[in-house]
């Protein structure tokens, strides 16, 4: 590993230990976390069904975290129980902090997502952006209770 990537895993292990230390961690996720380690190592290797697996491991975790199925990470509120208007009811907003762990893994891990480097900047804008994009909006709009 270069040296940007041992930079990266710094940081992220002291957020995991301030997070552990503040409560917002519990060792309940280490399982998650540890599974998360897994498949970074397995999307390096050479073998292709090594590979594979590391995906399908990283997707099948990712789902977990974005549906707060894992246990251990709990959410800051950023808003409790605010009524908007009369007879709506209490919003409540969390910080979850789980996400942008996954956007990490996803750079540490997956690194060709970040530049296409055969193909350059103009590539990763073109392609990449927008399939994001429709992946994410068409998870919005797949998502159940989203529109009434």
């Amino acid at each position: 590993m270069s040296v940007p990537y041992w930079i990266a895993l710094f940081f992220l292990s002291l957020g995991l230990a301030l997070g552990l230390s503040y409560g917002s961690i519990d060792l309940a996720v280490l399982p998650a976390l540890s599974g998360l380690v897994c498949a970074a190592v397995l999307v390096r290797r050479e073998a292709y069904w090594q590979r594979t697996v590391g995906h399908v491991m990283f997707c099948g975790l990712a789902i977990t975290l974005l549906m707060d199925f894992a246990p251990g990470l709990n959410s800051a509120t950023a808003i409790a129980d605010v009524v908007q208007s009369e007879g709506a009811s209490p919003l409540t907003m969390r910080m979850s902090l789980d996400k942008p762990l996954l956007g990490l893994w996803v750079l540490l891990a997956c690194s060709w997502v970040v530049v296409l480097r055969r193909k350059g900047v103009l590539m990763t804008l073109a392609v990449i952006r927008p399939l994001t994009a429709l992946a994410c909006l068409g998870g919005a709009w797949a998502a159940p209770g989203c529109w009434g």
